[in-house]
């Protein structure tokens, strides 16, 4: 069996906080209504938050659909980038937690989306516009 703390003693890895979790954000490229956003803008604006809370951020290109209830339940599908950083459960606290629920209400609006995801400490949690045109 493997003894992840002897591995990084072997790597010379000094880590008071160990960084076993992670968050990710969904970032879109579309509009609900299937218009075009400034994606690049989305993408780098999550890199820059996540990485100025958390020491870094990879952001990773995919494909994806979402089943659009409230239209007719229409699939709906577009790439979208996934901003990740590695936290400790000690990193996501509450001043962490209110910086990346502000960007995720803000690109949510202004990106015209039926809902934003996020998947932090295990958990996917989505964020419906009810919650951020208020």
């Amino acid at each position: 069996m493997l003894d992840i703390d002897a591995i990084a003693s072997m790597l010379g890895v000094e880590e008071s906080s160990p960084k076993n979790s992670y968050i990710a954000v969904f970032v879109p490229s579309r509009t609900r209504d299937d218009e075009a956003i400034d994606h690049e803008h989305w993408r780098s604006a999550a890199v820059r938050l996540l990485s100025s809370l958390f020491g870094g951020a990879t952001s990773v290109r995919a494909f994806g659909g979402w089943l659009d209830v409230e239209q007719g339940g229409e699939v709906k599908e577009e790439e979208i980038s996934i901003v990740v950083s590695y936290i400790s459960e000690r990193d996501w606290n509450n001043n962490n937690a209110v910086q990346v629920r502000d960007f995720m209400y803000e690109m949510g609006r202004e990106t015209k989306q039926g809902a934003v995801g996020l998947h932090v400490l295990g958990r996917y949690l989505e964020i419906g516009a009810n919650q951020y045109e208020q």
